[in-house]
């Protein structure tokens, strides 16, 4: 059977792209012919890790003219495409989308990748400090907020009239979807990301007490600026620990400056790695401060390489991905004093750190490609013989 993907833009690092490159190379084992269709992006280097029997094709753009929905139609015929997967619901796609399927009668799966509300709550983000620029943006907040919220409605609704089926990363995100999209309850499926892990959840790995961020250097969505004001009042404690930066951001120089005033030490910054399993691999902890996730891979992803979570319950999912204080911490918002307690804790405990590390293994293989990849076999297997 084939499969299309349609995605904004590939190749680009990103977590749409990386779930996506998951799930198809996993499908592709399976016996499933998949396809990707996506704008041109310039990351060359990760179609190496595709299966090399997908295939892949390019669009300039996704106008919905005549010439561009011929085209994919074309090429959605001369393919046998059975089945689309709309990876990410991206509002240019799902334009495309609603007007191929008025001409194109062809089952297509929209899987949303993160919280259905994220730009909503990223407004609330955008209206930090008391610059000029600032006053100005809380000045029109209310005309702004009703606006994202009357464009995520339009697209919502779009999504759920040309999706046969639309798949959340979580349970806690259904009732907010609904809200917006009015989609039926036999529509909505959840199915967590799916990972596939190296072989190493057997034997414990040699650590060198290093406490790990992995994201963006910045306010607006990480509030990076937590992380380093929780180890400026810790790292004196503990002299033989490090606190390894993995990323950057526009925000990176200001936080450099603040460091050096305050003579912040024991921290190494690395810049973007394309690979960050290296770092899990030797890091005991990984810190999370940001106001809100969708369903942030990296906790998982560490969690497999025996590195514990410790983050704000800013989210909804931090309570699926993590039992607090069996497999990792969760510290009400924003409770700086107890985040720091809770840290120094698993930094002078060894034996704790290594009974959450056995839990956070067990916890981060219920999302392997072996116990989710079934659930979308199912689906799609249901949707054919309907």
């Amino acid at each position: 059977m084939n499969i299309l993907f349609i995605l904004l833009k590939f190749p680009i690092y990103g977590g749409v792209e990386q779930v996506s490159i998951t799930l198809a190379n996993a499908l592709q084992e399976k016996g499933y012919n998949i396809h990707f269709l996506s704008q041109e992006g310039e990351k060359k280097e990760l179609l190496k890790k595709l299966h090399p029997r997908i295939r892949y094709f390019y669009v300039n753009n996704y106008s919905t003219n005549s010439h561009n929905l011929e085209t994919i139609i074309n090429y959605i015929n001369n393919n046998n495409i059975k089945c689309i997967f709309n990876q990410g619901c991206h509002p240019s796609v799902d334009q495309f989308l609603y007007h191929l399927h008025k001409k194109k009668e062809i089952p297509i799966i929209s899987i949303l990748h993160t919280d259905p509300l994220i730009s909503i709550k990223d407004i609330q983000r955008n209206f930090i400090g008391y610059s000029w620029k600032a006053c100005l943006k809380k000045l029109f907040k209310p005309i702004y907020i009703k606006y994202i919220k009357s464009t995520i409605k339009n697209n919502y609704q779009k999504v759920s009239y040309f999706s046969h089926t639309i798949i959340l990363l979580s349970e806690y995100y259904k009732e907010s979807f609904q809200l917006y999209s009015k989609s039926s309850n036999q529509q909505i499926l959840v199915i967590p990301n799916l990972f596939t892990f190296p072989k190493n959840s057997d034997q414990f790995l040699k650590k060198k007490k290093e406490v790990l961020y992995v994201g963006r250097i910045t306010e607006q969505a990480k509030r990076f600026s937590r992380i380093i004001n929780i180890w400026s009042n810790i790292w004196q404690k503990f002299p033989e620990w490090k606190l390894i930066i993995i990323g950057d951001g526009e925000d990176k120089s200001n936080i450099l400056e603040s460091i050096k005033k305050r003579t912040i030490q024991n921290i190494e910054f690395k810049g973007f790695q394309k690979d960050v399993t290296p770092f899990m691999q030797q890091a005991d902890i990984l810190m999370l401060t940001s106001d809100s996730e969708g369903f942030p891979m990296v906790l998982i992803e560490a969690m497999h390489e025996q590195c514990i979570p410790i983050v704000y319950g800013t989210f909804p999912t931090s309570k699926e991905i993590i039992t607090n204080k069996i497999d990792g911490i969760i510290i009400p918002p924003f409770n700086q004093g107890l985040y720091e307690k809770e840290l120094c804790n698993l930094m002078q405990d060894s034996q704790l750190r290594d009974k959450m590390k056995y839990n956070a293994v067990k916890k981060s293989m219920l999302y392997s490609t072996n116990k989710i990849l079934p659930y979308w076999i199912q689906l799609i297997n249901n949707i054919i013989t309907k």
